[in-house]
């Protein structure tokens, strides 16, 4: 998954939450464009949502919320 969308080039910070539980957190620098970047966590099996969410400055710019299947 990258950051494809974020509306703000520069240094961001990315929290991912599963099932509204916090289980990572990363930098990326997008001052150059898209950007990769990767995790991993453990998950039941089942349905279950992953939600990420970018901060730049302080402030939440952007929201991704999709449905995982572990």
């Amino acid at each position: 998954m990258g950051v494809v969308g974020c509306t703000a080039p520069g240094n961001d910070k990315i929290i991912a939450f599963i099932d509204g539980a916090r289980v990572g957190q990363t930098w990326i620098v997008t001052k150059h464009g898209y950007y990769d970047f990767s995790g991993s966590a453990r998950v039941g099996p089942g349905t279950h949502t992953l939600k990420l969410v970018w901060f730049a400055a302080g402030r939440e710019l952007k929201t991704l919320t999709t449905t995982v299947t572990g």
